[in-house]
């Protein structure tokens, strides 16, 4: 330390000028190192453009993407994604992931560069992600049988057993509703189980109760007939789809687009398809 000191003093001006650039150069080039570039501008258009590749999150149903689909219904975002990749000259890459938790999970480990669901854009959304849209309006709704004792009010699910999937975002509204009307309302989740599952699941008897949002209701409604979705569970949010937060030039690009197409027949043609 001595030594280092004695040193600087008889140094020149532009003897300390060499050093302080030299420590700049060593800083610069030890922050290169760390960036992690996988995440830096990889969802950046011009990127996506160079691969001649879109890839999208969406889970596997009528309203993402129908693996097991019927003559033309592929999944109602799934055609709305291609709209866009075809207006891009984009090939349209699927990636099935279940849950909304799990998909926004996926898109921040850079597993995709879009998560195409019913999102509401809640302020914690919108802090982490760039939020496409609104595109919809939609609200939380229970999922029961089209039986006269079916339920008329959130009062009586007191004590009624609602069926989940794994990091499903409704846990969270069933909180705030056990806060509103003072009670329990016990809940069962269940593992690598989609939303349309339960659906199917409900439809058979195995179980009595679920939830999904009202916009993808009216969807299930043509697919689960006998299933009921009238009981409300909150009031309408905005919703829609999300980008990284890093994919500025992508998210202006969905937004121009879809604000034109939601406009057109052709965006007509889709949404009567399935609702």
């Amino acid at each position: 330390m001595v030594y280092m000191q004695d040193e600087s003093k008889n140094m020149t001006k532009q003897q300390r000028r060499k050093v302080i650039l030299g420590a700049l150069a060593v800083a610069l080039v030890v922050s290169l190192v760390c960036v992690d570039w996988r995440g830096m501008g990889s969802d950046d258009l011009s990127r996506i453009k160079e691969e001649g590749r879109l890839t999208v999150i969406m889970d596997d149903s009528h309203m993402g993407f129908c693996s097991e689909h019927l003559v033309d219904t592929m999944g109602f975002y799934y055609e709305m994604v291609k709209a866009y990749t075809g207006s891009m000259g984009l090939e349209l890459e699927v990636v099935v992931v279940d849950g909304l938790d799990n998909q926004l999970k996926s898109l921040s480990q850079g597993a995709g560069h879009l998560v195409a669901a019913t999102i509401p854009l809640t302020e914690p959304i919108r802090r982490k992600y760039e939020a496409v849209g609104p595109l919809y309006y939609a609200h939380l709704c229970l999922a029961q049988h089209d039986a006269k004792d079916k339920l008329n009010s959130p009062l009586e699910m007191v004590n009624r057993l609602v069926v989940m999937p794994e990091n499903s975002a409704y846990e969270m509204r069933l909180d705030f509703l056990e806060e509103e009307i003072a009670d329990s309302i016990p809940r069962f989740v269940i593992n690598a189980c989609s939303e349309e599952d339960l659906l199917y699941m409900l439809q058979r008897g195995d179980i009595a109760y679920t939830m999904c949002m009202s916009l993808d209701a009216r969807c299930w409604k043509h697919v689960f007939p006998e299933t009921d979705f009238d009981l409300a569970l909150g009031v309408d949010q905005p919703c829609g789809w999300v980008v990284s937060k890093s994919a500025h030039k992508l998210h202006q690009s969905l937004e121009d687009f879809f604000e034109r197409f939601m406009q057109t027949s052709d965006y007509r043609r889709i949404y009567l398809k399935y609702f």
